[in-house]
């Protein structure tokens, strides 16, 4: 029996090279750009909450004149059980809950202590499960969290420890904010993740609860049930317009599926609108954080895209043009014999 001639010509030679470059550059950069998008905790949260992805976790940001009242959270809460229910979704235990919340402003605060007269310090006031949300490092004490949140209770950083109380382990310990009195509830340590200072974190934070810096919440981030691609989103912005607020004023974001290559792309493809803002919002850091990762891994998915498109078309038009089958078989021969010398 005659052996085929399973010698590859310089052009398929060629072709192979090209499809191998373009196959290991694809993933050297898919690799970089998930390890990128991975220093973005916060985007995550749905993720360790649920790590069956039956959950996505959304975030909005609202204007400085519009923020969020109490009584429009307790609104938001109501409206979204209700939508819920009508889903026949239920909490597993009584104790359970079907989803988390939280909602924080950013101001800036004069206060004082036994030691310190005065010391200027970066505060957000913040409500529901924000510390399961932003992941500050405990050293010691504990967070604030919605169950067990009093008014006179506060966690402050180890750098507004050291202005306040020239010590780190002051969780008990008291200061003076506005005429009261707050009791630090726990210390943690600054925030020193990627792009975290470039997006406006700061050390020397205080974190009080909502009402006491007498602001409105501007931002509102969530972990809700998701059993459809969509479902959480669209029930966040359902939420949000019962209780008053237009979708051109307020900006809306799935943060479960931000930085996969599908969204990416489509946001490579709308590239030259980037950049443009109708909407007069301010983004806490955590948020400048995440459009700065954005930015970078969508510049990745651009290259991702140029070196995986030579592989795919050579595929493509190997296929069409080695048809019938017979042909593609003897290629296939010729790419063995090749290796195998």
């Amino acid at each position: 029996m005659t052996r085929p001639n399973v010698k590859l010509t310089k052009k398929q030679l060629v072709l192979l090279v090209i499809i191998a470059v373009g196959l290991l550059v694809f993933g050297i950069l898919t690799a970089v750009s998930g390890a990128v998008a991975g220093t973005q905790k916060t985007q995550y949260c749905a993720k360790y909450w649920d790590p069956d992805g039956r959950y996505s976790m959304v975030s909005v940001f609202l204007p400085e004149d519009s923020g969020l009242k109490q009584e429009k959270v307790r609104q938001l809460q109501y409206t979204l059980d209700q939508a819920l229910i009508k889903e026949a979704m239920e909490a597993p235990a009584d104790n359970a809950r079907l989803y988390v919340a939280a909602y924080s402003v950013k101001s800036q605060v004069s206060l004082f202590s036994q030691r310190a007269k005065s010391q200027q310090c970066t505060a957000y006031g913040v409500g529901g499960d924000f510390f399961r949300f932003h992941n500050y490092e405990l050293i010691s004490g504990s967070y604030l969290m919605e169950d067990s949140i009093a008014n006179d209770q506060v966690v402050i950083d180890e750098e507004a420890a050291w202005k306040i109380f020239g010590a780190i382990e002051v969780d008990g310990m008291t200061l003076t904010y506005n005429g009261k009195e707050y009791i630090v509830q726990g210390v943690v340590k600054p925030q020193d993740g990627y792009k975290t200072k470039t997006g406006g974190a700061e050390s020397g934070t205080v974190f009080f609860p909502l009402e006491a810096i007498g602001q409105d919440a501007d931002c509102y981030e969530i972990i809700f049930p998701n059993p459809v691609s969509g479902f959480a989103l669209k029930q966040v912005k359902e939420a949000f317009t019962s209780c008053g607020y237009s979708e051109d004023d307020i900006r809306v974001i799935d943060n479960s599926e931000r930085y996969s290559f599908v969204n990416s792309a489509k946001r490579v493809l709308k590239w030259t609108d980037k950049g443009m803002a109708f909407k007069a919002l301010k983004y806490p850091y955590w948020e400048n954080s995440a459009i700065a990762v954005e930015n970078i891994v969508d510049l990745l998915t651009f290259f991702r895209i140029i070196f995986i498109i030579p592989p795919i078309a050579i595929v493509i038009i190997s296929v069409i043009c080695f048809h019938p089958i017979h042909r593609l078989k003897l290629l296939i021969l010729r790419i063995v014999e090749h290796f195998r010398k």
